[in-house]
């Protein structure tokens, strides 16, 4: 019965994901829309900054667009914005590239003005979740969002793992040695198929990492600080080691080739990013660790980074229909 009644819920999850949850009535020449999810529109953009920062300026809401338009959404279609008499309040967004691969589906962004919305926001990202052929859903949740982390339990989801940001003055982290006749890769001349195949290898055992393809990576890269930012070969060719950091210092993705570790090579490239960060002015550098991501851990506390805040995760198990 549990499972048929599993089955019964994807089936109606697919026909919601049809028929995009919306449904408008039209009276006379005006359409009304009814509470619920919809398809992300750019002219809610401004009232969903909001939810983030009370009084969003230009960046602010630049960041938001960028990350509901992100490649690893759909360029938006993985996104649905929750509607209350017509009006944005909240949105939610996921990343399904992983789910071929373990079965892991990330919801995220997920802001609501109030429980309603996010209560109906979790309900159509496990809907969507069950759509995709996801086994888990993760979702995180700052110290500060109380309700988030209360409505989150509300729905099955357990505590999985934090998220820990560290931060490290520029200054502090000492130039090292990379390994002798490694060179670095110029990014116009990156082979980003090679580049994704390491990132694969490096990240295969780390919790919470979607898949990049090529072409995501080489958008990251392109995006990111040409001069911080690193990808080494050794001599034979082949990629080694790498580092992905953006203008204003946070360290997005660190990854040495299982053979190689050991060696002081991500310590050697944070030295190098250091470097370039501070000739321009920037005095710290940032990285989002696991907690349960002892090597790392152990590698950013070693150059002086200090947990700033934490997030945490929580997971979503559903059943597997027959």
């Amino acid at each position: 019965m549990r499972h048929c009644l599993n089955s019964c819920c994807n089936r109606r999850a697919k026909g919601l994901s049809r028929q995009n949850s919306n449904v408008m009535i039209l009276l006379f020449s005006g359409k009304i829309m009814h509470n619920g999810p919809y398809r992300y529109e750019e002219r809610w953009l401004r009232v969903l900054a909001a939810l983030r920062a009370p009084k969003p300026d230009a960046g602010q809401i630049d960041d938001l667009r960028n990350l509901l338009n992100d490649p690893m959404r759909g360029n938006g279609e993985q996104v649905r914005v929750w509607l209350e008499r017509g009006k944005a309040a909240g949105v939610v967004g996921w990343v399904a590239a992983n789910v071929p691969r373990n079965g892991e589906l990330y919801g995220g962004p997920l802001l609501a003005a109030n429980r309603p919305a996010l209560d109906g926001l979790i309900e159509t990202l496990l809907q969507e979740a069950a759509v995709a052929g996801a086994r888990f859903v993760h979702v995180s949740a700052a110290d500060t969002e109380q309700g988030k982390h209360a409505a989150l339990l509300a729905h099955g989801f357990q505590p999985h793992f934090d998220f820990l940001t560290l931060s490290a003055p520029s200054a502090a982290i000492l130039p090292r040695p990379m390994p002798k006749e490694w060179k670095r890769v110029e990014t116009m001349a990156v082979d980003w198929t090679r580049l994704a195949a390491l990132f694969a290898r490096c990240f295969a055992e780390v919790p919470h990492v979607p898949y990049h393809s090529p072409e995501k990576l080489r958008e990251d890269w392109l995006s990111a600080d040409d001069a911080a930012s690193q990808v080494w070969a050794a001599p034979d060719g082949s990629y080694r080691a790498f580092l992905l950091a953006c203008a204003a210092g946070q360290v997005e993705a660190v990854g040495v080739d299982p053979r190689d570790t050991g060696q002081g090579i991500a310590a050697a490239m944070y030295a190098v990013a250091a470097i370039a960060l501070q000739s321009r002015g920037i005095e710290a550098m940032e990285a989002l660790v696991a907690d349960c991501n002892a090597g790392s851990l152990a590698l950013h506390r070693k150059l002086g980074f200090v947990e700033t805040c934490r997030r945490h995760v929580y997971r979503h198990t559903l059943a597997v229909p027959i």
